[in-house]
């Protein structure tokens, strides 16, 4: 089955404390946006891939994946949401996968369990059970414990 990806490394991180885009850490000398993308870089099957980043990003992005002829160049928007629909705005596949560019655990398996529940459905995500005990705290006071079997993340 042939598909389409869109790895989305436009966001802001705001969150990781880094002073640059998240994505373009490194994690053994490699950008944590290649190693997110690299499971579609080598699976046959993806016949495209869209890197949504920040205009200010574009050049970077061309440098980290300047050997990989299947990745064209999305700018994000000002939500995930638009970016997005930036980018599926490109897509000519009647599949479509898309990931956080700042994933790179993201592996050969999960793709390809994906590939096939695609087979079955119109749409999957993956959700993992949770392990943590996740509370509802309102004025430091916790309120409520969730239950984990009906939680996914």
């Amino acid at each position: 089955m042939e598909y389409q990806a869109i790895v989305l490394g436009a966001g802001n991180s705001t969150r990781s404390g880094l002073l640059y885009n998240k994505v373009l850490f490194e994690l053994n000398n490699i950008p944590i946006i290649y190693l997110s993308t690299k499971n579609f870089i080598n699976d046959v099957s993806c016949s495209k891939i869209f890197i949504v980043c920040k205009e200010s990003d574009v050049n970077k992005m061309k440098e980290i994946f300047k050997s990989v002829d299947k990745v064209e160049y999305v700018i994000g928007g000002k939500t995930r949401q638009e970016s997005v629909n930036n980018a599926l705005s490109l897509v000519d596949s009647d599949y479509v996968l898309i990931h956080d560019g700042a994933r790179p655990y993201f592996t050969p398996i999960l793709l390809n369990r994906l590939i096939a529940k695609l087979k079955e459905y119109d749409a999957v995500i993956p959700v993992w059970t949770m392990t943590d005990t996740i509370k509802v705290v309102k004025n430091n006071i916790v309120v409520k414990t969730l239950k984990r079997d009906e939680l996914k993340r």
